[in-house]
């Protein structure tokens, strides 16, 4: 039995191993089981001036206080915020998205809820005008092609019964459409805007124009349901001119906070905290604390969402947002690791001890057998006592090759000379 080998190699036996499995433990938990969130993040914001971009400065300037360094990107052309999360990959980790364009996301695209409500806005600056059903030659500011708004527009006016021939289709949009129905180039606006867009503050602020609401919303929900009804009270923009002067029934698609799929579950949480602070005091088109909400949506909701996560992990509540993900992998992964490591590196010495031990006992356990029946052979078989020697000769030449640590050096020695006391005891039985 080569102990001593085991003893001087134990290191590399034994130790390194595992220090080397507790090390690539510790790996795959920072790596593959708990990875620590990115310090980054990518928002698509919309047009610069747009109500989306301000909800996206507003979450830049949170997420910078949690050390997550974020981006803004603006729509490119005609790239807005939609076509990037058309696509499966884009750089855009995070934005807003109408549920009128819920149809054309990837499938790796997410939402944490609704955020607010873009109304269709339906704005005159001719007086008698006061349903949809009077648009027939008139000139409509109606937005580009192939945007929610032109869309939602159509739906009205096929709904009150005219057709896009029966009208003049004017593809400006935002700003520029309300600049023009003030300087006469249009007769009406149709907009999908939200109410913190500039083109809406115009259109309430601005005198002689009036707000036209839907009386056939019923008809258009059903053709697309990702219009939904809201009501605009009477007095609600303006109470001491009453305006509007009667209860408008408006269609308005909902805006949501939309994500990639892969996104680290802690920025899900920090993002619904981040929501809930941005969305939830109360404006004119909604009630106090009703946004962030998790129904209706138009996109799959995120699994974060669904566990209401938007609450604080206990860790979270109590540590800045970074600490709490990095003590997290500590105390849930790593700790363990290390805990279980220590306890079998403590234990390798006492399992030494025990083979060390086992293996003297043995010999002890011999040679206690062997002086007992010295004792029964030489009152009884004294011819006998020859093979007893030969049984101590053989037990001694097995311990004097016993290849022990230095430590045992000692113990090994008394062995010894408990064999060399009981040889010269037989022997002298033998000359009697």
């Amino acid at each position: 039995m080569r102990f001593n080998l085991l003893f001087r190699i134990r290191w590399w036996l034994v130790y390194f191993p595992v220090l080397l499995a507790a090390a690539l433990l510790i790996w795959a938990s920072f790596t593959h089981w708990a990875p620590l969130p990115p310090r980054s993040l990518v928002i698509a914001a919309g047009n610069p001036e747009g109500g989306y971009s301000e909800f996206a400065r507003r979450y830049a300037a949170r997420l910078e206080r949690t050390e997550v360094q974020t981006r803004l990107v603006f729509n490119d052309g005609w790239v807005g915020i939609s076509d990037r999360f058309a696509q499966t990959e884009n750089e855009a980790q995070v934005g807003f998205v109408q549920g009128m364009y819920s149809h054309k996301l990837a499938s790796n695209v997410q939402t944490l809820g609704t955020v607010s409500r873009e109304p269709l806005w339906v704005v005159s600056r001719l007086p008698a005008l006061v349903n949809v059903s009077q648009f027939k030659g008139l000139r409509l500011a109606v937005g580009a092609p192939n945007t929610s708004s032109h869309a939602a527009a159509l739906l009205a006016l096929e709904a009150h019964g005219i057709q896009p021939s029966d009208v003049t289709l004017d593809p400006v949009q935002g700003v520029a459409a309300l600049n023009a129905l003030i300087e006469g180039r249009v007769d009406v606006v149709m907009q999908l805007l939200a109410i913190q867009t500039q083109a809406v503050q115009i259109a309430l602020q601005t005198p002689g124009l009036q707000f036209i609401g839907m009386t056939r919303a019923d008809e258009i929900r059903l053709r697309e349901p990702r219009l939904r009804l809201m009501v605009l009270p009477q007095g609600a923009v303006e109470l001491r001119g009453n305006i509007p002067p009667k209860d408008l029934a408006l269609l308005a698609t909902e805006t949501h906070l939309v994500l990639r799929e892969n996104l680290h579950p802690a920025l899900h949480r920090l993002l619904l905290r981040i929501a809930v602070e941005v969305h939830e005091l109360p404006s004119l088109l909604q009630r106090d604390r009703e946004y962030p909400s998790l129904s209706p949506v138009d996109v799959p909701l995120s699994s974060q969402a669904r566990s209401k996560a938007a609450l604080r992990p206990g860790l979270e509540s109590l540590l800045p947002y970074w600490w709490a993900q990095l003590a997290h992998v500590l105390l849930v992964y790593v700790l363990p690791i290390v805990v279980a490591a220590a306890l079998l590196l403590a234990w390798i010495p006492r399992w030494f001890d025990w083979r060390v031990n086992a293996a003297l006992l043995h010999y002890y356990g011999e040679l206690r057998y062997l002086d007992d029946e010295v004792s029964q052979l030489a009152a009884e078989q004294p011819i006998a006592l020859k093979g007893l020697l030969e049984r101590i000769d053989a037990i001694e030449q097995t311990v004097a090759h016993l290849e022990l640590p230095n430590a045992y050096a000692e113990r090994w020695y008394t062995l010894r000379a408990h064999l060399a006391q009981a040889r010269e005891r037989l022997l002298d039985l033998r000359a009697r």
